[in-house]
């Protein structure tokens, strides 16, 4: 922990979780490893979860306490402890949390950030009438929740602003994108090729708002019959079956994408040492969402590698030159930007990325806006 005798404001960023996805973990080991930086705030993490800590900021939760409503509960109770040592509690939030508005009433530090839209995120996980009822409690218990916390913090503007219209456009809101630490992420060799084009295509497991699907629709629909040089695809994660099976029984995908499976970190940076950019989610629209802050984006830039994608990104400007909105109509424009930037070594790509991506300059864009909801907090009581 910091020394708390040099910050004006303290704040714990919290979550509790039955399974600690690695993003999670990642991204609040960013934290910890970027707080030392923090001028004017005193910046810890404490996350909960089922399995054993890896790191020190990870509690396990007691055995009784596992049934989900008992998670909660005990969640909340950490919340409520932590409360009275921090000016400021910044808690993931839990979609379809019954007492998430119960504890928010006499707990009055809390900062709510949102990763999605919630609502329309059950809808999807669930496609049925149990999404649609969850969906339904969600709309009536999250604004309760929400009109009752201090402040909401959403990883991108377009988040933020479908939260804060949830509390009724009471509360104050801000953006927290993700972000990385350069130190924990290596550069690619440049093994890249003159005479090909190769991409990478990375997710733990392709999910419906990847959009993988549709890239294999606009592949098989409009076969890349004139290209002059070779094409291939990495898939790297765990595929649906009907996407691997399409790919698998077709002579044109089949010569295209190469089905990777899970790679080690030593395997991954040598597969993507030969690629020519990344791919991003290309079908967040599925979610709702028009803008992301992904973390494998930044992964990919500070690679190396450009980035195409189906959406903006929170945290680059519009005309940033190595992230590419990419519309599948016009993917053969892709390929030959992919050529162009072949001749801009992955060092410039990095340094270019940094200001943008990294965790520390996200915290700290992030400070004015923690004082200024301390202070008037203090005015209000």
């Amino acid at each position: 922990m910091q020394d708390a005798s040099n910050y004006t404001v303290s704040i714990i960023h919290v979550a509790g979780v039955g399974k600690l996805f690695p993003s999670i973990r990642s991204q609040l080991c960013f934290e910890s490893l970027a707080k030392s930086q923090l001028k004017t705030v005193k910046w810890d993490a404490a996350v909960f979860h089922y399995s054993e800590p890896v790191e020190s900021f990870e509690h396990q939760i007691p055995a009784p306490f596992r049934l989900i409503i008992f998670r909660n509960l005990y969640i909340w109770w950490q919340v409520w402890r932590l409360s009275s040592k921090y000016d400021l509690v910044m808690l993931r939030y839990s979609p379809f949390d019954p007492f998430g508005f119960i504890f928010t009433t006499f707990i009055h530090n809390i900062i709510s950030i949102h990763h999605s839209k919630e609502i329309e995120e059950l809808l999807l996980i669930s496609n049925d009438w149990r999404g649609k009822a969850a969906s339904s409690l969600e709309f009536i218990l999250g604004g309760l929740y929400l009109s009752n916390a201090l402040g909401i913090v959403g990883v991108t503007k377009e988040i933020a602003l479908y939260e804060a219209q949830r509390a009724s456009n009471c509360v104050p809101y801000s953006v927290y994108p993700n972000g990385i630490s350069l130190d924990a992420q290596s550069i690619l060799a440049d093994n890249r090729h003159a005479k090909n084009i190769k991409l990478v295509f990375a997710c733990s497991y392709f999910s419906e708002w990847h959009g993988l699907d549709l890239l294999l629709d606009r592949i098989e629909d409009c076969p890349l019959n004139n290209l002059t040089y070779s094409l291939q695809i990495l898939l790297v994660g765990t595929l649906n079956f009907s996407d691997s099976q399409r790919i698998n029984n077709s002579p044109t995908l089949s010569s295209i994408f190469q089905i990777c499976g899970y790679l080690s970190g030593t395997q991954y940076e040598t597969s993507l040492a030969s690629c020519d950019a990344g791919i991003g989610s290309l079908a967040l629209h599925r979610k709702s969402l028009n803008e992301a802050s992904t973390l494998k984006v930044r992964q990919y830039l500070a690679m190396g590698l450009p980035v195409f994608s189906g959406h903006n990104d929170s945290s680059l400007p519009a005309n940033f030159p190595y992230y590419i909105n990419l519309e599948l109509t016009y993917f053969e424009n892709a390929l030959k930007t992919c050529q162009y930037l072949k001749r801009v070594s992955r060092n410039k790509i990095r340094e270019a990325s940094s200001p943008y991506i990294t965790k520390v300059s996200q915290m700290q864009k992030l400070e004015p806006w923690l004082h200024k909801l301390v202070n008037s907090s203090s005015k209000r009581s």
